[in-house]
């Protein structure tokens, strides 16, 4: 079970292609507006997750201008999933380093040179 562990809860990774019709309403509205990121459309998100998936190592991907934008919408959706009622503004509030990786085996990953942080070879 890859996903992460933020404030001491555990958190199971969620494709982006998972979202509820809902939450993807709220994120497109909030991203007209929010003046985050380049996305304005969900499928947006999902083309720039790929992207910075398919970068040779996770140095490449944390240099992505996009990568904190990505990893934000990966962990409000995972929030959203296991039931925090968590807007898109308060989803930004954390540090990136509050947050463990873990791999598909539910284990911290250490190895940023050969995973991604949205989870081991996962396209979104």
């Amino acid at each position: 079970m890859s996903g992460f562990i933020l404030n001491g809860k555990t958190y199971t990774h969620v494709d982006l292609a998972d979202i509820l019709v809902g939450d993807q309403i709220r994120v497109e509205r909030w991203l007209a507006k929010a003046d985050i990121s380049e996305a304005r459309t969900w499928e947006d998100v999902i083309a720039i997750a790929k992207e910075i998936n398919r970068l040779p190592n996770f140095a490449a991907q944390k240099a992505h201008p996009e990568f904190r934008f990505s990893i934000t919408m990966t962990v409000w959706l995972a929030r959203r999933a296991a039931g925090d009622d968590v807007t898109l503004d308060e989803a930004l509030q954390y540090r990136f380093d509050d947050v463990t990786w873990l791999n598909d085996e539910g284990v911290e990953d250490d190895d940023d040179d050969e995973d991604d942080a949205e989870g081991k070879g996962s396209d979104l």
